[in-house]
């Protein structure tokens, strides 16, 4: 008798996992096509529709952060029932290419009494990056001190605006900022973190998160710029650019 039940137990589990599997592909949603510049980010955001619930209709993309013009999404529809806003997503987005005609920026000049110390723990960050490359038998990131400038200027912006995000309320998304201030890509990405007190420990962050990772071992990028700020208290705010020109 109990092996019996223990059969039905085991049965009555998978047709309960089928029907949450078949509920979860009949959900309501919409179908997006996929213009220039989009990512699965702002598409969510200019559908009104949940983000982690898209990302849950969309297994088919091997990466959800490589969307092409084409592509399908499919966009939950809005719960009306539950509109509470949803956290910005840390990973990096999708890129975009530059466009013509957008006003170029300079970045801000720095303080004459900016730390010579800031800019040596994120020449540190550039060669530990490389380090780990080498590791692994992928050529090292070339040094770009324009992207540096933008990267800092981005870290200043965060502390100044006080946000954590790859959307500045400045800037806008990092391709958007890169763009303004007159750095040419191809293809592009961003790593950002908060807290950390040292080189070793936001890399130590980065690499043990898939999407920072991601980019720090990328092949799709050649160069790198890193930008350091803290505030008056002593918190930092870290960003990486990575552009392949």
């Amino acid at each position: 008798m109990k092996k019996i039940n223990r059969y039905f137990t085991i049965i009555l589990v998978l047709i309960m996992g089928l029907f949450l599997t078949t509920s979860h592909a009949n959900a309501k949603r919409r179908v997006y096509t996929v213009k220039k510049g989009d990512s699965i980010w702002n598409i969510c955001k200019g559908c009104n529709a949940n983000f982690l619930n898209t990302l849950r209709m969309n297994g088919h993309f091997k990466d959800p952060n490589l969307i092409y013009p084409g592509d399908k999404v499919y966009v939950p529809e809005p719960d009306r029932n539950n509109q509470t806003p949803e956290p910005q997503p840390t990973e990096p987005t999708q890129p975009t290419q530059p466009q013509n005609g957008e006003d170029m920026q300079q970045p801000p000049q720095e303080d004459m009494g900016e730390s010579s110390n800031l800019q040596a723990m994120e020449a540190e960050v550039v060669k530990l990056v490389n380090q780990e490359r080498q590791k692994r038998g992928l050529k090292p990131y070339k040094h770009n001190s324009k992207l540096s400038s933008v990267a800092r200027t981005k870290s200043k912006d965060m502390r100044d605006k006080n946000y954590f995000s790859h959307q500045s309320p400045t800037y806008g998304s990092p391709f958007e900022m890169m763009t303004k201030f007159g750095i040419d890509y191809s293809t592009a990405g961003e790593n950002i973190a908060k807290g950390q007190p040292t080189a070793k420990a936001v890399m130590n962050g980065w690499m043990n998160s898939p999407g920072h990772r991601r980019n720090i071992l990328s092949e799709k990028f050649t160069e790198i710029g890193v930008g350091l700020a803290k505030d008056s208290k002593g918190m930092t705010y870290w960003t990486q650019m990575f552009i392949r020109p």
